[in-house]
Parts: C-alpha cells; structure tokens; sequence
C-alpha cells in the first residue's frame, strides 16, 4: 500500500506544521480543531525567611468531537479515543496512524479554557506535609512528596492516576 503524506501549516486548537497521510489530512485537521482543550495550572509558591519559589504544574484535558475510524492520534503518547488528559508542554507531540503508517508533528495547543489553583506555602509547613494533597481541582489533587527537607515532587493526580509532575528544591 502506498501512502501519500502530507504536511502543510494548520492554525486552530492547534497550530503548526501537520504531517498525516493526504487521504485523511483533512479529517485530521477537523479532529485537532474540534478537540476542546482546557489547560489547568497548579501552582505551588514557597516562601521562607530568605526566599521566594514558585513551580508551575500544567495538565491539559482534550476532549475529541469524535472517535476516528481510519485513524488514530495520539498526543503527548496518550492515545486520544475519548477524553484524555497529558502532561502539557509547548510543543506538544502529535502522532497520527494510519494502517502502518505513523507521523509526528510537534504543535502548539490554543486552550480554550485555562483553569488555576495557587496554593502559597512556607518551608516548614510543605516539609510537614508529605504525601498530602494541597491543591484540588475540577477532580484533580495536587500532591506534595517530600524527599528531604527542601525537595520537593509536585504531583497531578485524576482519578489516582498520575498525570504531571515536577521538582522544586530550594537551595540556600
């Protein structure tokens, strides 16, 4: 079987160069258009007598308009077949399948909502708080995981799943 691909500027939900086979582009394109996003936040901010830290936690929530037939898509190596939720980063990985054919275009995403939770903590009181939930929201926690005093893991949980996670150790 033979396979034409295709890649050409897209600018939606999505924007950037998209690589698909040509006989599905377009259907493809409708996908990542009809795709709402939603964008949560987490922010821890840490304050201490001789700082000031911050670390940010992003997760995005895609829901398709519909499930492909022909073809499958995957975005940040979360296959997209109803709603999904993927760590967010710029630049975000789009993989399309088709048959045995696969192509990968890296994408912005335009979010259509942008949801934040900020939470503003001192040193001592995140040390003492291993394993706790600090921030919730719309079904989501934000856990903190102390390794020392200092050493921190952010983590995005949905449903007890991870999601996202990130790394703040303060230094002094």
């Amino acid at each position: 079987m033979t396979v034409t691909m295709r890649t050409a500027p897209i600018n939606g939900t999505f924007s950037g160069n998209l690589t698909a086979p040509s006989s599905i582009f377009e259907k493809v394109v409708r996908f990542l258009n009809g795709t709402n996003t939603t964008l949560y936040a987490f922010e821890a901010m840490v304050i201490g007598e001789r700082l000031n830290a911050s670390i940010t936690v992003y997760v995005l929530k895609l829901v398709p308009p519909f499930v492909p037939e022909k073809f499958n898509v995957t975005i940040n190596a979360h296959p997209v077949n109803g709603t999904v939720i993927v760590p967010y980063a710029s630049g975000i990985p789009v993989s399309v399948e088709f048959g045995q054919f696969e192509a990968t275009s890296y994408l912005e995403v335009h979010p259509e909502n942008v949801l934040k939770a900020i939470g503003s903590f001192n040193e001592s009181e995140l040390d003492n708080l291993n394993g706790s939930t600090v921030l919730t929201l719309n079904g989501f926690r934000f856990v903190v995981q102390v390794s020392r005093p200092g050493n921190y893991t952010f983590i995005v949980f949905h449903n007890g799943t991870e999601v996202s996670a990130g790394g703040l150790e303060l230094r002094r």
